[in-house]
């Protein structure tokens, strides 16, 4: 008896199970988005079935549109890398120039010093052979 009941509870849950997967094969999509069960008039008052071509169209449209807006972000980026770049060299080309003065007026500055101390020293006499 008691394999009976196990018997009979498992065919039960089979039979179950098969029902409610063949209900949900035989839905389909209506145009408006709405799910109906399948069959002759199925979604007739919700536009008609939805293709499996809209489907891929649909597809199709939402990775052109992402595409097309990581080109843009891509385009930003670059721009703005460019900008950042170009900044980075202004940057270092005054850095560079102030150093070239500043060394300039430093080797001014020691030349200044040399002919200074060039007029204050004496001459050193030099006799000429004959």
């Amino acid at each position: 008896m008691k394999m009976l009941r196990t018997v009979l509870l498992a065919s039960s849950a089979l039979a179950l199970s098969a029902q409610l997967l063949s209900a949900q094969a035989g839905q389909v999509t209506c145009k408006d988005g709405s799910k109906s069960k399948g069959g002759r008039g199925a979604c007739s008052s919700h536009g008609g079935i939805l293709k499996a071509e809209a489907k891929a169209d649909a597809k199709v449209a939402k990775a052109e549109t992402k595409a097309t807006k990581a080109d843009v972000k891509a385009d930003t980026k670059v721009s703005a890398t460019a900008a950042k770049a170009e900044t980075k060299i202004a940057k270092t080309a005054a850095k560079a120039d102030a150093k070239i003065e500043k060394t300039a007026a430093t080797a001014d500055a020691k030349m200044a010093k040399t002919e200074k101390a060039d007029k204050k020293a004496p001459k050193a006499k030099t006799k000429a052979k004959a």
